[in-house]
């Protein structure tokens, strides 16, 4: 499949013809590629997350584990999704807390870094950043094109959930059973199908092919990435809700999954959030965030921390 395209520097300059276009294409077919970013590197985003996947020892990874939310994730045997993680939240965020888990915003949390690791650190505060400003113009431009009399980026600013994510998907090992039994004909799945429940995802894909979409027909379809620069663009269950708050019903969270190419792959997704105290339903944001995380097998350290906020 070949999704709608976007020129992210041309938009700059007319925000009003981007909005339709981007309308259009979260409409049908809920994927959008934005190309022509400048100082987009991929190159660079690439070569640091293989050295934090393949560079850093397993020793090193693992003193990162999330405290309970940023940081690192091992790939988990016998799940349904098979991968590595590790996550960033927003550098400026006041609310952080090194020292001890706030049971009143969990997902404030801190950063976690490996040793000596300026240039790395450097380099993602930059990107947190680009993707953040990238982020806050396509929703103000769809945001002209839906609803003119609401400012929806008021919802972000300050200190939104935004989240950076280095994913790195290893080979399953061969006793693993779910080798067998999460399968797309011949390929096993390295994530199974699922849609986001946020807002906007930004994925920098570095032309690995893998990633699936399903269509109205309910079948599944590769997305054509190679030869293409630039970030795939999809929308989550949130956004699609508050498309409908404001009259646009047709867009869609695009269920989508990913399939194992037989050898190592490497994704860094960027999902663009509110600030937790941003109202919808009548609940902040972050509460709805938690209870959607309830469903993801790598946020062990969550699950404890929802479950003693629960008791009390």
């Amino acid at each position: 499949m070949h999704i709608p395209s976007l020129n992210y520097a041309q938009s700059l300059e007319d925000g009003k013809t981007a909005g339709t276009k981007i309308l259009d294409a979260f409409r049908n077919p809920g994927f959008l590629f934005v190309e022509n970013i400048p100082s987009y590197d991929s190159a660079q985003l690439l070569k640091w997350t293989r050295w934090f996947f393949t560079d850093l020892s397993k020793e090193e990874r693992e003193k990162l584990q999330p405290n309970p939310y940023r940081g690192y994730m091992p790939a988990q045997s016998g799940k349904s999704s098979y991968k590595e993680i590790f996550e960033i939240g927003a550098f400026e965020n006041p609310h952080n807390h090194p020292k001890e888990v706030n049971l009143e915003r969990p997902l404030e949390d801190t950063n976690l870094w490996p040793e000596n690791c300026d240039d790395f650190k450097e380099f993602c505060a930059s990107f947190h950043k680009q993707m953040s400003s990238v982020g806050a113009n396509l929703l103000k431009w769809l945001n002209g094109s839906v609803a003119k009399d609401h400012d929806w980026v008021d919802l972000f600013q300050p200190n939104s959930l935004s989240t950076l994510r280095f994913i790195y998907y290893p080979q399953r090992p061969e006793d693993d059973a779910l080798l067998l039994s999460s399968k797309d004909g011949q390929r096993p799945l390295h994530c199974s199908e699922h849609s986001d429940g946020g807002f906007i995802t930004l994925l920098s894909t570095f032309h690995y092919s893998g990633l699936q979409i399903k269509t109205d027909e309910d079948k599944w379809e590769d997305v054509e990435l190679e030869g293409r620069e630039g970030l795939v663009v999809n929308i989550g269950e949130m956004m699609v809700r508050l498309c409908a708050a404001n009259g646009e019903t047709k867009v869609k969270a695009t269920k989508h999954r990913v399939a194992d190419l037989g050898t190592d792959r490497f994704s860094v997704p960027f999902f663009f959030e509110p600030k937790w105290s941003a109202a919808f339903d009548g609940k902040p944001y972050g509460e709805l965030v938690l209870d959607h995380m309830k469903a993801f097998v790598e946020y062990d350290k969550l699950h404890q921390v929802i479950a003693a906020r629960d008791s009390k």
